[in-house]
């Protein structure tokens, strides 16, 4: 018995599982003997550079990052990649797209295995100072979700003090902003 490509063979109708065999039979009855085969077993892997980061859907069934799970032969897979809150694909292995949460369709038609790396989302802080003053110990950049910024100091000009942060922090030297 000769599978088609993407089959094995899994024995015969009378529990034989040789695939090639010498068969002999009088032909005094009627005789039913039949080669059954099923998809070949194929796997999609799909991994994050950290697992804690993203949840990993194949066909709507969570799976972990890095675990194989077994489709048939020309099976169709929804793939879908979703990041924690604050969190972002920055790329991956095809078919990539820089969407949150990643969502694709596969045939499987061989083993597969995706990569993604999982970054935080960046956000552009400035801190001014309105009149008689100025910021001491920061430069206005992007940050990282979860950063602190410590040491940002106001500086009050000759002849005034400082009041207050917009936050309502009172000190001149702001403990931490996240």
């Amino acid at each position: 018995a000769l599978p088609a490509y993407g089959y094995d063979f899994t024995g015969w109708s009378d529990g034989d599982q040789n695939a090639v065999r010498d068969y002999t039979f009088t032909t005094d009855d009627d005789v039913t003997l039949t080669a059954n085969f099923d998809y070949r077993p194929y796997t999609i892997k799909v991994n994050v550079n950290e697992a804690a980061l993203a949840t990993i859907e194949l066909n709507g069934t969570e799976v972990a990052s890095g675990d194989e799970t077994q489709f048939g032969y020309t099976e169709h897979v929804t793939v879908t990649v979703t990041p924690v809150a604050n969190y972002h694909i920055v790329n991956g292995t095809t078919p990539y797209t820089n969407a949150s949460p990643l969502l694709f369709d596969v045939e499987v038609l061989e083993n597969l295995e995706y990569n993604y790396t999982i970054v935080p989302d960046t956000f552009h802080v400035s801190i001014t100072a309105t009149g008689n003053g100025s910021i001491a110990n920061f430069t206005d950049g992007d940050f990282a979700y979860g950063d602190v910024i410590t040491g940002v100091e106001a500086v009050a000009d000759a002849n005034y003090h400082f009041l207050n942060w917009s936050d309502a922090e009172t000190n001149a030297i702001h403990s931490d902003i996240t």
